[in-house]
């Protein structure tokens, strides 16, 4: 198992979640993710986080 870490300061959710992907994908040199664990402030729109995160798996989260 390894594990990497992803994050960002962005106080908007669809940017920061773009950087906090972003840091991922290189450290992951093209393995696929299996699992995430997400953490966010109460206040950040939760929406446009699994939005992103479902984006950057080519899938829609609707």
């Amino acid at each position: 198992m390894r594990l990497f870490v992803g994050h960002s300061d962005d106080p908007e959710a669809s940017e920061a979640i773009q950087e906090a992907i972003g840091s991922l994908e290189g450290a992951l040199d093209g393995a696929r993710p299996i699992a995430a664990v997400v953490y966010a402030a109460i206040d950040m729109d939760h929406q446009a986080i699994v939005d992103g995160i479902a984006e950057s798996a080519g899938r829609t989260s609707r």
